[in-house]
């Protein structure tokens, strides 16, 4: 009776592929149960890109599959080793935060090379592979990589030509070495440490794209924001090889195309979101400088070179051809010399720009 009751679930199972249906996933088919996590909120553009996987992994998962994304781990959490390790799924990392795994991951934080969002997007597609084989030489397999808005300097006083002897908060320390050649006290920090630093006095300013509920942290303590486009930094989302190669065909295909729609949609929302961070902080009571002193613009760009010639010292031949691909195809943009926007939106004052033409980066 067994028998006949189990034979008669394969031909149904047989006519159901025979027609192109695909079953759903039984009881008896054990759900798997993943986590993706990031160390920043869930409003900021790594919240927001992990909570648009995990929707899309679920959605088209066919109910083998249950994403939950978890926000603000600590600091001291290694995204990359929880993973490897088999204690996280699924992780998003900071490209600084991945430095110490390969050079490389500092690429989309060299100062200056990038200044605007398309041409962030050209350079990661360039890299991308390199990006790829990096990670999976470390044992975990990108799924996609999400695209920060520009780099900003948040300051307790408004820029002039000089940032000497300021306290500033760095992500990485190639930029605290770059920000204090000028005269800063530059010093890299992990985005949690940040807001007891400033509340203690500590700081002067960061060095931060300030993104969506980390920008409205400071926006009270550092009230002017000056974007200088310091660099366009990524986050890397992967899992580990293993825990991929374990995947059905049919699982990788689902898996990759969340992956890849996700990091579709964060690159087409990007320009629209940076210029709404700008006007939420207009709001806010926030000084927006859309541009920097011709002066400070001049001393900051000419301290690029060391940097750049650090990075190519670490890496490989290979890895550098790709900046020298980028360079060779980019235009340079300056803007340089436009003093601070108004503090309200849409209001324009003489010799200001509206925070509506606010530059994209």
């Amino acid at each position: 009776m067994k028998y006949q009751s189990s034979k008669r679930i394969l031909l149904a199972m047989g006519a159901a592929t025979l027609l192109g249906i695909r079953p759903a996933v039984t009881q008896a088919e054990a759900i798997q149960h993943w986590s993706i996590a990031s160390n920043y909120p869930a409003n900021t553009v790594a919240g927001h890109a992990i909570k648009r996987f995990a929707e899309l992994a679920n959605q088209d998962s066919d109910g083998w599959l249950k994403v939950t994304p978890e926000f603000a781990l600590s600091s001291r959490d290694n995204t990359a080793q929880l993973v490897s390790s088999g204690q996280l799924e699924i992780g998003d990392a900071f490209s600084g935060v991945l430095s110490h795994l390969d050079p490389l991951f500092e690429l989309s934080m060299l100062p200056f090379q990038v200044q605007s969002v398309e041409q962030a997007h050209e350079l990661a597609d360039l890299a991308r592979p390199a990006y790829a084989k990096k990670l999976q030489a470390h044992g975990l397999h990108l799924l996609f990589i999400t695209p920060w808005p520009g780099t900003g300097l948040w300051s307790r006083r408004t820029l002039g030509s000089d940032i000497q002897a300021l306290r500033i908060r760095t992500y990485d320390n190639s930029s605290a070495k770059v920000l204090s050649q000028l005269g800063a006290q530059a010093n890299a920090y992990p985005i949690q440490q940040v807001g007891h630093l400033i509340q203690a006095g500590e700081l002067d300013g960061v060095l931060s794209s300030g993104d969506g509920a980390v920008g409205t942290s400071f926006a009270h303590s550092l009230p002017n924001f000056t974007a200088i486009n310091y660099a366009f930094p990524l986050s890397f989302v992967f899992l580990s090889n293993s825990k991929y190669d374990a995947l059905t065909d049919a699982q990788q295909a689902q898996l990759d195309a969340a992956a890849a729609t996700t990091e579709r949609e964060q690159w087409q929302s990007l320009r629209s979101r940076i210029e709404q961070n700008h006007r939420n902080l207009a709001l806010q009571g926030v000084r927006v400088a859309p541009c920097v002193d011709s002066a400070l613009a001049n001393n900051l760009q000419r301290t690029e070179k060391a940097s750049l010639a650090r990075w190519r010292a670490r890496v490989g031949a290979q890895e550098a051809r790709i900046l020298d691909h980028f360079q060779r195809q980019a235009t340079r943009e300056k803007c340089i010399g436009v003093k601070h926007t108004v503090l309200t939106e849409n209001q324009r004052l003489p010799g200001h720009v509206a925070l509506t033409e606010l530059p994209n980066g």
